[in-house]
């Protein structure tokens, strides 16, 4: 059988705050399916920059010129078959 991959992100800056806990859940919730794998990432550890609108991206048809760690969450995506994302309000 094929294995359904299910990517949950917390945006909030608070590690372990409520916003992880409900992600969390609802990946708990997904792995009692069959055949489902889940990842967490929570983004209050990750360094994430702001665009600056650069347009460097566009004129070189490459990733960003900034180095952090939105690259390694992008391909974490890429290679998901699902999100559950999580924001604070």
């Amino acid at each position: 059988m094929i294995k359904v991959k299910i990517l949950g992100i917390s945006g909030t800056p608070i590690k372990g705050g409520n916003c992880d806990k409900m992600v969390q859940k609802s990946l708990e919730a997904r792995t009692e399916l069959a055949d489902v794998e889940t990842e967490f990432v929570t983004l209050a550890d990750k360094e994430i920059a702001m665009c600056e609108h650069s347009q460097w991206c566009m004129e070189n048809m490459s990733p960003c010129r900034i180095k952090d760690d939105a690259p390694a969450i992008y391909d974490k995506i890429e290679q998901s078959d699902g999100l559950i994302l999580g924001s604070p309000t």
